[in-house]
């Protein structure tokens, strides 16, 4: 379990698979940019009716990261996110 403020070892990659919605990248990005931080990369594609967005973060504590997906993953639509540590 990590301890509060825990400083990841290096950059931290979210993946969200979602529900192909219009607002869906601007949604998730708004949560990035609350805490203000500035994504290293993103991607994002849509396939069909399916969406997945990749976000790459330097240097950000694994709490925090955490806290981050769980509030994506409570968003409408979005049906997995996944946290790697890179």
């Amino acid at each position: 379990m990590p301890t509060a403020h825990a400083k990841s070892p290096g950059p931290i990659a979210f993946t969200v698979a979602a529900s192909a919605d219009a607002q869906l990248l601007c949604r998730v990005l708004g949560f990035v940019a609350r805490l203000g931080w500035v994504p290293d990369k993103v991607d994002a594609i849509r396939q069909g009716d399916e969406m997945r967005i990749s976000i790459r973060l330097g240097d950000i504590d694994v709490d925090r990261a955490e806290l981050l997906a769980e509030n994506i993953r409570a968003m409408i639509d979005v049906e997995a996110v996944q946290l790697v540590l890179c």
